[in-house]
């Protein structure tokens, strides 16, 4: 152990450890820093951003019809499974199909 003028102890394999990391790091750094300047090669073309096509009413899908009837299967956790049938254009009655 050794002591400066202020008679603060310090511990001299620690001072050697934190030497050791302070300049690993400051290599890190300074590497990190040259590799852009260095590799001046320049690969590739430029992208080029173009806008979005307009749409119009002609490129636009419209969404189909669900064919009637639909058919509705309750499980899972019901007392009675059943399958029911909703006729084309009911809003609210089934009919059960078993």
């Amino acid at each position: 152990m050794t002591a400066d003028r202020t008679g603060i102890v310090y511990n001299a394999s620690i001072l050697e450890h934190f030497h050791i990391v302070l300049f690993g790091l400051l290599t890190g750094l300074l590497a990190t820093a040259l590799i852009p300047i260095l590799d001046s090669s320049q690969s590739g073309e430029p992208i080029i951003i173009t806008p979005p096509a307009t749409l119009t009413l002609n490129s636009i899908t419209l969404p189909t019809t669900t064919p009637a009837p639909w058919r509705l299967c309750v499980s899972s956790s019901v007392k009675r499974p059943r399958l029911y049938q909703i006729p084309s254009g009911e809003r609210g009655g089934m009919h059960e199909l078993s």
